[in-house]
């Protein structure tokens, strides 16, 4: 099935505000990881999520998509790490290794409607889902919310 183009214009500096269900989401699923994470990529806000990464804190976000790769990356066996991507950002070759130590992807099967967005007649056209990796990580995982 492809994909409808939405109509929105991107929005200056990838700032998407994130209804509170997707946060529920990912609380159900890892209620210790939502307790003390922090969120690099605060919305309008200018904070350098290397600094945040670099001080060992667990990181849950919704980040523009085109540093999710690199936040995954600083993280990655350090630290836990939940962030909201689109659906198929596992399906790219260069992550694969990245995708492979996966704890969980929790696939959301409600679309979202981004808070800071106009509603219009027709409903959000992308999927997105939860890739969480744990430092520690017992078993891979597909979740399907």
């Amino acid at each position: 099935m492809a994909q409808r183009k939405s109509g929105y214009k991107v929005v200056e500096g990838e700032t998407y505000i994130t209804p509170k269900w997707v946060w529920d989401v990912l609380e159900r699923e890892y209620p210790w990881l939502i307790l003390d994470a922090v969120d690099p990529c605060p919305a309008y806000y200018k904070v350098d999520w290397r600094d945040v990464v670099s001080e060992g804190k667990d990181i849950a976000s919704n980040p523009p998509f085109t540093q999710g790769q690199a936040i995954a990356e600083a993280c990655l066996g350090n630290q836990a790490c939940a962030l909201l991507l689109p659906a198929t950002w596992d399906c790219a070759k260069s992550r694969v290794d990245l995708c492979n130590s996966l704890d969980a992807k929790i696939t959301l099967t409600r679309r979202i409607r981004w808070d800071n967005l106009e509603q219009k007649k027709n409903g959000p056209s992308s999927n997105h889902a939860w890739y969480v990796w744990t430092p520690n990580r017992a078993s891979r995982r597909l979740i399907y919310r």
